[in-house]
């Protein structure tokens, strides 16, 4: 059974809120085709591409109710 979620290549954990229910909050996003470089200590990264949220990106609310839930961890 395919979800909407489905159609998503990545997705990124905005919220995690829990309190009668466990809510996920999670955003689309998008890999932009351009290369760019990064600088990290004295080192240089080349060709990496970019993962923006865009105006197409999805914004999605996945919720659980804790009768469903069999057990869940949250580390911060």
């Amino acid at each position: 059974m395919k979800t909407i979620l489905d159609n998503c290549k990545t997705l990124f954990l905005d919220e995690l809120h829990y309190n009668k229910s466990l809510q996920l909050i999670v955003s689309e996003r998008i890999l932009l085709n351009e290369n760019q470089s990064i600088k990290i200590g004295e080192g240089t990264i080349d060709n990496v591409k970019p993962i923006v949220i865009t105006e197409n990106s999805k914004k999605f609310k996945i919720e659980f109710d804790f009768d469903d839930i069999i057990n869940f961890q949250v580390i911060d």
